[in-house]
C-alpha cells in the first residue's frame, strides 16, 4: 500500500490500525496537504454490515465540526476500497502522556476540551462509545482532538452489531455497555470518568487479570479511592459522580460535567450533593447472628442426646483424590457429601458430590473460576455455592449460585464483594426460600454485614442492626 496512489491521494506510511480500519498518512495531491486516510480492512470489506457501520462512522464524523474533534474531509470510494479522509493530527496519544498522575492544571485543561467535544457530539445525537486515552490526541499547545468515532452510533438508528456482542474497549466500558444493554450519551460520561480517573491517578479504576474480571469489577465494584493529594476535592467528586453505576444517578449530560470542571478551574467549589450508595452497617449484628446460631446448636445438641444403644462411632474415609478437597458439607438426608475439589489436574476448584456409601464423585460445576463453600438446601435437593472472581491479590468479588444436587443448570442468586482474605459464609433458611450471606466492605472500615436474598426473586435485603 505504501507509495500507492488512490484517486488523488498518495499513501506515505501506516499510522495505525484497529478493528474498524487501517490509518495511513497520505498526501492530497490536489490540495497539496497531508491528510490521514482510514481504509476499511480487507478481511471485513466483503461484510455488508461492517461496511455499513464504517459509513456510519464517516457520517457521524462528518456531522461534527468542532475544534476538539478530528475533522472529516471526505468519504471516498475507488474500486473495492472505501476510505475516509481526515485531518492529520501532529501530536501524541493521551495514553503516552499518562506515565503517572498528570498535574491538576493540565488535567483540567485536557478534561475541559474533551468535555467540550463530547458535548458538541451529544447535542447532535452522536455517541462516541469508545472514549479512551488512545482515542485522544494532544497536539501543539496542548490542543485536544478526539479521534475515531468508529464505534459511534446515531441515536435512534437501528443497531448494526449482532446481538450479544459488545463494542468498545473493556476497561472504559460503562456498566450498561458491559452487560450489553442499550446505551445513550451517559455511557460516554462514564468513559470520560474513567479517563479523568486515569489522568488524576496514572492508573485505570477497574482492573483484572482477564476481561471477565474487569467486566465484573465495572458492574459490581467501586473504584479505589483517589490517593493523589494534589487532586482537588471537587475534581474527585466529578469522577465519583461520573462513575455512578446507575446512569439515572450519573451526570445526565456533558454540559453539567463541563460546568463543574470550569468551576474547579476557576478556583471555586462545586455543589456536592450526596450520591446514592448502598448502606453498610457494623459487624455487631454479624457477631450477634453467629452467637445466636451457636446457642441454637447447643440447644439442639442438648435436646438430642446420643442414644446409648447406638453402635460406636467410626471414621470412614470419603475421598482420597489427588490435589485438594475443601468445604465438606453433609446433605441433610445423610446420603451424600458435597465438597470443593481442584480436580484431577489440580487447576481449578469445582463443586462435586459423592454418595456416602461409595461410588464416583459427580462434578456439578465447570466454570473457569473457583467454586467453593457448597451448602445443601434443607430438602437435600439443591446446593448453594460461592464463585470467586479474582481481580487482584487483595480483592475478590464473589457470586452466589444454586444448582440442583443431581447436576443441571446453575442459577445466579447474588453478587457481593468481600476481600480476598475475608472468608464469607452462606446458609439456607429453614424453608429454603432464602439464602443468608456475609459481605465484607472495605469502604466501611472493613466491617461485615449480613444479607438475606430471595432464591426466587434474587432480591437482597440488608438485615438491620440492633
Amino acid at each position: 500500500m505504501i507509495g500507492k496512489e488512490i484517486l488523488y491521494y498518495k499513501i506515505k506510511e501506516e499510522l495505525g490500525r484497529g478493528g474498524m480500519g487501517v490509518v495511513y498518512l497520505a498526501e492530497d495531491l490536489n490540495l497539496e496537504r497531508r491528510v490521514a486516510i482510514k481504509f476499511l480492512p480487507g478481511h471485513i470489506a466483503g461484510n455488508s454490515k461492517e461496511r455499513e457501520r464504517f459509513k456510519i462512522e464517516a457520517k457521524a464524523s462528518a456531522a461534527l465540526n468542532h475544534p476538539n474533534i478530528t475533522t472529516t474531509y471526505a468519504i471516498e470510494e475507488s474500486g473495492k476500497d472505501t476510505f475516509i479522509v481526515m485531518e492529520l493530527i501532529d501530536g501524541i496519544e493521551l495514553k503516552d502522556i499518562i506515565e503517572g498522575p498528570i498535574p491538576t492544571e493540565k488535567t483540567l485543561s485536557i478534561a475541559i476540551q474533551i468535555a467540550k467535544g463530547l458535548e458538541a457530539a451529544h447535542k447532535k445525537g452522536i455517541i462516541h462509545r469508545d472514549i479512551k486515552s488512545q482515542n485522544v490526541m494532544i497536539a501543539e499547545e496542548d490542543k485536544v482532538k478526539i479521534m475515531d468515532f468508529g464505534l459511534a452510533k446515531l441515536q435512534g438508528e437501528i443497531g448494526l452489531t449482532k446481538s450479544g456482542s459488545m463494542l468498545g474497549t473493556v476497561s472504559y466500558m460503562s456498566p450498561e455497555q458491559a452487560t450489553n444493554e442499550p446505551v445513550d450519551h451517559r455511557s460516554d460520561i462514564w468513559s470520560f470518568g474513567v479517563l479523568l480517573y486515569e489522568m488524576i491517578t496514572g492508573e485505570l479504576p477497574f482492573k483484572g487479570k482477564h476481561e471477565a474480571g474487569i467486566l465484573y469489577s465495572i458492574v459490581h465494584s467501586e473504584p479505589p479511592k483517589i490517593q493523589n493529594v494534589d487532586c482537588p476535592e471537587g475534581l474527585g467528586f466529578i469522577v465519583q459522580k461520573a462513575l455512578v453505576k446507575n446512569p439515572d444517578e450519573r451526570y445526565q449530560n456533558m454540559s453539567e460535567v463541563l460546568n463543574d470542571l470550569k468551576t474547579i478551574e476557576s478556583g471555586n467549589e462545586i455543589s456536592k450533593p450526596s450520591l446514592k450508595r448502598t448502606s453498610h452497617k457494623t459487624v455487631v449484628f454479624a457477631a450477634a447472628l453467629i452467637a445466636v446460631c451457636i446457642i441454637a446448636l447447643v440447644i439442639l445438641f442438648l435436646n438430642n442426646k446420643p442414644d446409648s444403644k447406638l453402635p460406636p462411632m467410626r471414621t470412614v474415609r470419603i475421598t482420597s483424590y489427588p490435589g485438594e478437597e475443601y468445604y465438606p458439607a453433609l446433605s441433610p438426608d445423610g446420603q451424600s457429601i458435597a465438597f470443593s475439589w481442584n480436580g484431577p489436574e489440580q487447576n481449578n476448584f469445582d463443586i462435586y458430590t459423592k454418595k456416602i456409601d461409595g461410588g464416583e464423585p459427580v462434578r456439578l460445576t465447570r466454570s473457569p473460576f473457583n467454586d467453593t463453600q457448597p451448602e445443601w438446601s434443607p430438602d437435600s435437593q439443591s446446593i448453594a455455592f460461592i464463585r470467586e472472581y479474582p481481580l487482584n491479590p487483595l480483592w475478590t468479588p464473589k457470586e452466589i449460585f444454586v444448582i440442583p444436587a443431581v447436576g443441571g443448570q446453575e442459577k445466579s442468586i447474588s453478587n457481593f464483594s468481600p476481600g480476598a482474605y475475608q472468608r464469607s459464609s452462606i446458609c439456607w433458611s429453614g424453608d429454603a426460600k432464602f439464602i443468608f450471606y456475609t459481605s465484607w466492605d472495605r469502604k466501611d472500615n472493613g466491617w461485615f454485614t449480613i444479607y438475606k436474598v430471595s432464591v426466587e426473586t434474587k432480591q437482597a435485603q440488608l438485615l438491620p442492626t440492633f
